[in-house]
This record gives structure tokens, C-alpha cells and sequence, in this order.
């Protein structure tokens, strides 16, 4: 009995605590310098590239479908491509005067991926040595 009452005078003073206003506290300052019109530029660029992309990639007849998951990290973006069962991530992932560009490694060698995109579309290419080819698609989500 005496630990039941216990219990239930500390629930009460539990309760007296957070019922109680908090005593008024002093602001903070803050550490974040103000936005810079570059700073701002810079983040408009990636979240016009942010998001998933349903692409294909064909050469000579062969069509592969991707997916390509861009997201923002921190002041940059970072990408993975996503084909049949597995991902890569991608390289140097950057907005380039409106195009996306990327690097990405493969079996065959370094890739260079560049992007455009006008209404919802983009087109481009996949290069990779001397192999290029042509990858279009729709921004998903």
C-alpha cells in the first residue's frame, strides 16, 4: 500500500510540474549566417532536380529501364540509379547551367550522365567510353 502512494504522490507532482507555465527563457542565438543570393540560387538548383525519374536508356535497338532518385544533401544533391535488382550510387552529381550531370562507374567503365528536362520531360545521354546512349523519360515524383 505505502508504494502505491508513493507512486501516486510522484504522478501528482509529475502532473503539478507540467501543469505549471515554464519560467520565461532567454533566446537563443543562432549560429546560421543570413542567405546569400548564391546561397539561395544554389538551393533553387537542386530542388529543380530533387525527386524520381522513370528514364530509358537505348542503343541500337536495347532498351533498359531505370529509375533515378535524386535527393538534396545539405547544400548539394546526391542520386542513385536504380536498374533491374540493383542501385548505383552516382558521382559529381551537380546542376550544370539547367543540366543534370552525374558520373557513374559501370562494368564497362566511367559513364557520364547529362540530363535536360523541359515540362515534366528529359533527354539525354548515357555515355560510356565510346557508347552513348540516348535516356528519356518523365519526372515520377
Amino acid at each position: 500500500m505505502r508504494l502505491r502512494t508513493r507512486a501516486h504522490t510522484l504522478a501528482l507532482t509529475l502532473g503539478a510540474l507540467c501543469a505549471a507555465p515554464a519560467a520565461a527563457q532567454p533566446a537563443l542565438a543562432t549560429a546560421t549566417p543570413p542567405r546569400t543570393p548564391a546561397a539561395i540560387a544554389a538551393a533553387a538548383a537542386v530542388a529543380e532536380w530533387t525527386g524520381v525519374y522513370r528514364v530509358e536508356a537505348r542503343n541500337r535497338g536495347e532498351m533498359v529501364p531505370m529509375r533515378i532518385v535524386v535527393e538534396r544533401l545539405g547544400d548539394g544533391m546526391g542520386a542513385t540509379l536504380l536498374v533491374d535488382n540493383s542501385a548505383t550510387a552516382l558521382d559529381k552529381v551537380r546542376n550544370e547551367g539547367g543540366e543534370f550531370r552525374a558520373v557513374i562507374t559501370t562494368s564497362a567503365g566511367r559513364g557520364d550522365l547529362v540530363l535536360r528536362a523541359t515540362a515534366g520531360v528529359v533527354a539525354g545521354t548515357l555515355t560510356v567510353g565510346k557508347t552513348t546512349w540516348t535516356v528519356t523519360g518523365e519526372r515520377t515524383g
